[in-house]
């Protein structure tokens, strides 16, 4: 059982929660959308990197499942540079690949 204050106390806080929630229902998502155009950073060259390098020790079948990731890359950074450092028993995979530039094979 709560005592009187306690009660008032636990109103207190619900109705700062109700009045942050229609503060944020009315002003949260305006807000958001002013704050990305002024604060959005101009030409960060990190977010468009031009160079890739993976490296793929294991077997076939993950070699064969990281091909569509490459795709991804590929499609998201168009004008990158993907090359590839994998075990010789992938080097097949990777070589039919036309996302990749460059194959290098290592003893991993």
């Amino acid at each position: 059982m709560l005592l009187p204050r306690e009660k008032e106390g636990l109103r207190s806080v619900n109705t700062k929660i109700r009045i942050l929630k229609r503060v944020d229902s009315l002003f949260g998502l305006p807000l958001i959308n002013v704050s990305y155009h002024l604060l959005k950073p101009k030409h960060d060259p990190a977010l468009h990197p031009c160079h890739f390098l993976l490296i793929r020790p294991g077997g076939i079948g993950d070699a064969v499942l990281l091909i569509p990731s490459i795709k991804v890359i590929k499609k998201k950074h168009p004008e990158a540079k993907i090359e590839i450092i994998a075990d010789k028993r992938n080097f097949g995979i990777f070589s039919l690949s036309h996302f990749l530039q460059k194959v290098l094979t290592a003893t991993i």
